[in-house]
């Protein structure tokens, strides 16, 4: 079948937070984000759900060492461990572009989320890793780094 694009900015799809998946029929949402997003893997280093036309709270990143990770309901649970404090990003994002943006980004955080099998993980991330899962996480609470106030929600949504 025909491969399905990234949804571009503009869509309310990219605006509204994305639902918590339950444990019960998680593997269809799963198995729908997967089909949508490992074709279009290439083109980037991270996919949101909402970004593939799905309203779930799953996103892809892709490690350093190449392998991708999914989570769902991923959540940043703590940041700056060694108060490495943070650092400005200047990132792009498929849903917007040639155009890159300047944002505040942690330099570390540590995220809990649910594995494809739905069993809870807990990741420390560090540097390029900690930044393209801040994106996409921004991504499933419906913020773009073209947001004006993109920087004062990044900061808020942290706790």
């Amino acid at each position: 079948g025909e491969v399905m694009g990234i949804i571009k900015k503009g869509n309310p799809i990219l605006e509204k937070p994305c639902e918590y998946v339950k444990g019960a029929g998680y593997k269809t949402k799963l198995n729908k984000f997967l089909i949508r997003s490992v074709p279009l893997r290439e083109k980037g280093v991270g996919i949101a759900a909402n970004q593939v036309g799905l309203t779930d709270r799953i996103c892809t990143i892709k490690l350093n060492n190449g392998r991708w990770i999914t989570m769902l309901n991923p959540t940043i649970i703590l940041i700056n461990l060694n108060n490495n404090g943070t650092i400005k990003s200047t990132e792009g994002c498929l849903s917007i572009g040639e155009k890159e943006y300047t944002v505040k980004r942690y330099t570390e955080i540590i995220v809990e989320f649910y594995d494809m099998n739905f069993q809870p993980q807990t990741l420390d991330l560090y540097g390029s890793e900690a930044i393209i899962a801040q994106h996409e996480i921004d991504h499933l609470n419906g913020i773009l780094i073209s947001d004006i106030d993109a920087q004062k929600r990044i900061a808020e949504l942290t706790h």
